[in-house]
């Protein structure tokens, strides 16, 4: 998803980074070595977010940071890259059925992202 054609859009990724430390405080891999969140191995990185994401009390705004900010690497609110490319991917044609362009950033563009970026949400529109 190329969030980044949009100069608002791209203002609006630039508060969410911004704002990253805010929930960063919070989350559950803070203190530890998050190496094996970036693995090259998927399998690898499917057990960290297990571990770890599932429980997580910033989870949502974690993916929801990845997906904004377009982030291809490493385990983000519980999905790896391929997770949030499938994501990414199943939001662009929610987002089209609603005729909502993920590319311009307003308001119900950003709730339709947070909306699906808790993990029980994203994994069902990744198995669809």
């Amino acid at each position: 998803m190329a969030l980044t054609s949009n100069s608002n859009f791209s203002d609006h990724q630039t508060r969410v980074i911004l704002h990253m430390a805010d929930w960063r405080s919070q989350a559950k891999c803070k203190s530890i070595n998050t190496e094996s969140f970036y693995d090259t191995e998927e399998s690898v990185m499917k057990k960290q977010a297990a571990k770890y994401c599932v429980t997580c009390p910033v989870q949502n705004q974690c993916l929801y940071t990845a997906v904004v900010i377009s982030e291809r690497h490493g385990v983000w609110g519980g999905l790896t890259p391929k997770q949030r490319k499938s994501l990414i991917r199943n939001l662009k044609l929610i987002a089209r059925s609603k005729e909502l362009d993920l590319d311009t950033w307003n308001k119900d563009v950003d709730n339709l992202i947070f909306q699906h970026t808790n993990l029980q949400a994203a994994y069902n529109i990744i198995n669809n």
